[in-house]
């Protein structure tokens, strides 16, 4: 809070030694709000440093919004302080100060069109060019790994994700590559049941227990479960999920393989939730991953589930 109020003071002296008319053109919003939403985020300076890239076009009103050292140009500079005084950080879809996957399920829900957007859902579109699709998703999901795994989020000075597109296999479309190639979509109702943007084993096993009654489906999950759509959830649809998982049930860090690292997986997120070491939110996360059993938590039972399927596996039984 004190940096920012410093840095808006700043703002405002630099403002107050402007020609009036330069003043009243950009008053609307504060200096480093480029895209005008009343927030200083991330993506206001992806957005500087995308135009000092060549790769977006700003308005005047909006290089004005983005030259916040007042030198006469929005440059990389302007990216580095709007940066480095940031509200919230680029991917950071909710506002409350995180990147999670979260984030990416906002994005794929307005670009099928189950969810409208709202005042803010522009912060799904991360890559700054004017639509959420599934390269936002891509680059919110690329963004989450970096954070969780402590790596830094930009480098050589760039302040918008620079790095490939991991791809997502989401709903019978598979990006890859930059993003802009899709797979056809399968002549199917192939979606992601959970909510981690995969199809995995355990969305086929939320399925199975939903048609062995013993558990139960949101409104939209049972919208979603009738794969083949012929108006019925049905052992039939379980077996088509099935077929389509990215990955399978108890592979847990989503590496290809059920190994005892994904074992380890969910006793560290067991224990880090136990010492209160994660937020919930990124718990969540974890729990999408590695709650085996699908009973909404993560604990010994998951990871027992976890070994006994990579022991099975080892002496042939699977």
């Amino acid at each position: 809070m004190k940096k920012t109020m410093a840095f808006l003071t700043a703002l405002v002296m630099t403002a107050l030694s402007m020609p009036l008319s330069s003043v009243s053109a950009v008053s609307a919003y504060a200096q480093g709000d480029v895209d005008m939403d009343g927030l200083i985020t991330g993506r206001d300076a992806a957005m500087v440093s995308m135009y000092a890239d060549g790769m977006l076009t700003l308005t005047e009103e909006q290089q004005a919004l983005a030259d916040v050292n007042a030198d006469g140009t929005a440059d990389d500079s302007d990216a580095a302080l709007i940066y480095e005084n940031q509200e919230y950080p680029l991917g950071d879809t909710d506002l409350d100060g995180y990147i999670e996957i979260a984030g990416g399920t906002m994005a794929v829900a307005i670009y099928e069109g189950r969810e409208t957007a709202g005042e803010y859902s522009h912060l799904a579109d991360v890559n700054c060019d004017g639509v959420i699709d599934l390269k936002d998703v891509s680059v919110i999901l690329n963004l989450y790994s970096l954070n969780g795994n402590g790596l830094p989020h930009f480098t050589d000075g760039k302040y918008y994700y620079t790095g490939t597109l991991e791809g997502i296999y989401l709903n019978g479309k598979f990006p890859f590559g930059n993003g802009d190639s899709y797979m056809t979509e399968y002549p199917l109702a192939i979606r992601d049941l959970d909510g981690d943007l995969y199809i995995t084993g355990r969305d086929t096993q939320l399925l199975e227990k939903y048609v062995n009654g013993e558990g139960d489906l949101t409104e939209t999950q049972r919208k979603d479960a009738d794969v083949n759509q012929d108006g019925t959830i049905d052992a039939e649809d379980v077996d088509t999920l099935h077929r389509y998982e990215y990955f399978e049930l108890a592979d847990a860090n989503m590496d290809g393989t059920v190994s005892v690292s994904d074992a380890t997986y969910a006793l560290e997120s067991y224990a880090q939730r136990g010492a209160g070491l994660v937020r919930a939110a990124v718990q969540d996360a974890d729990t999408l991953r590695a709650d085996v059993n699908c009973d909404g938590v993560v604990d010994l039972s998951d990871a027992t589930q976890i070994l006994t399927a990579y022991a099975r596996r080892g002496a042939g039984l699977e």
